[in-house]
């Protein structure tokens, strides 16, 4: 939890200090986290459909509901309270390089395992293709032999 505190505070940093943002700060950080923690969690899920453990969603518009809601409770729980910033975190390097190696790991496995469920998914619909060719060729040709 403290992992998390600490990631909050930077994104609070951030925004405080270099952008220079005074009046839509908690905003800011509730979208960025929620975005982060979104695919994260997306991540796992297509993974889990990848080795077949949970269905795909019939519609991508479920996940736009999930995020909203993940919104809502990281808001209320986590962002409104401010709790991450009465724990005396330090901006320094070690963390700042932390947080952006995170950030870069999320991504990186979000794009690899969509890769595979790419193919996973392609290769899937290229068996059906070929079912449905040989469905559709005639199978009772008779052959003339001289």
């Amino acid at each position: 939890m403290k992992l998390y505190y600490y990631f909050l505070y930077r994104i609070y940093m951030f925004y405080k200090d270099t952008l220079k943002e005074k009046y839509f700060i908690s905003f800011s950080v509730v979208t960025v986290s929620t975005v982060v923690i979104s695919i994260g969690l997306y991540t796992i899920y297509l993974y889990l459909d990848f080795i077949e453990i949970v269905p795909m969603f019939s519609n991508k518009f479920y996940v736009i509901p999930i995020m909203l809601s993940l919104g809502v409770f990281n808001f209320y729980f986590f962002i409104k309270p401010m709790k991450f910033l009465e724990l005396n975190f330090k901006k320094d390097t070690k963390g700042g390089i932390l947080v952006i190696l995170f950030l870069l790991f999320i991504t990186l496995t979000y794009v690899l395992v969509a890769n595979k469920n790419r193919l996973k998914i392609n290769k899937e619909i290229s068996f059906k293709i070929e079912i449905e060719h040989v469905k559709t060729t005639p199978t009772n040709q008779t052959t003339f032999h001289f």
